[in-house]
């Protein structure tokens, strides 16, 4: 096609002729190699974004690309209890939450949608009132009072890899949680074990990261 590329149509152009890609889980590792000149594109952290801003010859760039929820285990005992998970939305403040993930406000944008605003075919806020980000925890506790559930602590399932940012939600949500009186406990795992218990569905109640890794 000679049409004008889009991204999804048109014109398929490459410009460079190799494009080489390597993983590197570790942030300080991945960023001291980029500082150095070893790589020319690199994800950072958000505690590496002040550096990159101040280092000459280096251009930022900032995309909604991933994110960030509350993941119920629908098969567990607390799970499958509709009011549990009720009371637990209840008790999410999300701007607290994501402060506590990335720490700076400009890095993150609420949505109560699965999908990014910009995609206005999918995207909708439709009975996201009263419901996303009430941060109420009375009514957290209310609900899981009628829920009957016999307060068991729940279990959240996290790992500290990815630069702990999965932890961080974990903890943040484990506090939300006992400003409603609702116990809970942390369940750290590498992230390949993650993947497995997150996939079995034994063994956890919620999970804290990405709906995309």
């Amino acid at each position: 096609s000679t049409a004008e590329p889009s991204g999804l149509s048109g014109r398929k152009d490459a410009p460079t002729k190799d494009i080489y890609f390597e993983i590197v889980p570790d942030d300080a590792t991945r960023f001291a190699s980029f500082l150095s000149g070893h790589y020319d594109i690199v994800n950072v952290s958000h505690d590496q974004v002040p550096q990159i801003e101040a280092a000459a010859d280096t251009e930022l760039h900032r995309y909604a690309a991933n994110q960030f929820a509350v993941v119920f285990n629908v098969t567990s005992p607390a799970g499958s209890n509709h009011l549990v998970r009720q009371a637990v939305n209840a008790a999410i403040d999300a701007d607290e939450f994501l402060t506590a993930v990335v720490s700076d406000p400009n890095l993150y944008r609420l949505n109560p949608s699965f999908a990014f605003e910009e995609n206005a075919t999918w995207w909708s806020d439709a009975g996201a009132e009263g419901v996303y980000n009430q941060g109420d925890p009375q009514r957290a506790a209310d609900l899981f009072e009628q829920s009957g559930y016999d307060g068991e602590p729940l279990r959240i399932l996290t790992t500290r890899d990815y630069g702990g940012v999965f932890y961080a939600g974990a903890v943040i949500l484990q506090s939300q949680l006992a400003q409603a009186g609702i116990e809970a406990e942390i369940d750290v795992y590498d992230y390949a074990t993650l993947l497995q218990h997150r996939n079995s569905l034994s063994g956890w109640d919620i999970y804290t990261g990405s709906f995309l890794v």
